[in-house]
């Protein structure tokens, strides 16, 4: 039986066991990959307050950098990538929800235990700029066998902080575990 292959029935028991779990507290919005920018979004939150009467107190997009350039964007990609990123802030202040998105890092950060300012890929840096707190989530390649994951804030606009300070949490991916245990401690690269 290959568990990876989806049907209709796969689908909708998944919908339901998500439904099960969130009632009707959760939206899923997925458009293709590059098909989708803030406007649109707009566009689909009105339409759920409108007619579902739906109004989200947080919004995840997955990731910044694929999203479809706003409409006035012109420019390299980290000039696009800067314009999605005031976009999504704009949004987060008309809304007043928050909006939680993801960067890459690149290559010489994949093994590192922290993620530090500057560790983000090419257009990473744009959204530097206009985040209110950036936190890093790291697995060096030892902890990621031992199933530790290290967070730590890289950024904070409002508060001051110390980047070596992070939480390890302790888990086990492959039985479902995300969270075991947790603990604070000081770390360097």
């Amino acid at each position: 039986k290959d568990r990876y292959s989806l049907n209709e029935n796969k689908v909708l028991s998944k919908v339901a066991a998500v439904e099960r779990v969130y009632g009707d507290n959760l939206r899923f919005v997925c458009p293709p990959r590059g098909t989708y920018n803030i406007q649109d979004m707009r566009r689909d939150l009105d339409r759920l307050e409108i007619l579902e009467n739906w109004i989200p107190d947080v919004i995840v997009v997955d990731y910044l950098q694929i999203l479809k350039p706003e409409q006035h964007s012109q420019g390299n990609e980290e000039q696009k990538v800067n314009d999605s990123a005031v976009a999504l802030a704009g949004l987060a202040g008309e809304r007043s929800v928050l909006v939680c998105t993801a960067s890459q890092v690149n290559k010489q950060a994949l093994n590192k235990k922290l993620t530090k300012m500057g560790d983000g890929s090419n257009s990473a840096r744009a959204i530097y700029a206009h985040a209110d707190l950036v936190v890093g989530l790291a697995s060096a390649d030892n902890d990621k066998y031992e199933g530790i994951l290290t967070a730590n804030i890289v950024a904070a606009r409002h508060k001051t902080f110390n980047e070596n300070i992070a939480a390890q949490i302790l888990q086990q991916l492959d039985t479902g575990a995300n969270f075991i245990d947790s603990e604070f401690m000081e770390l360097s690269d």
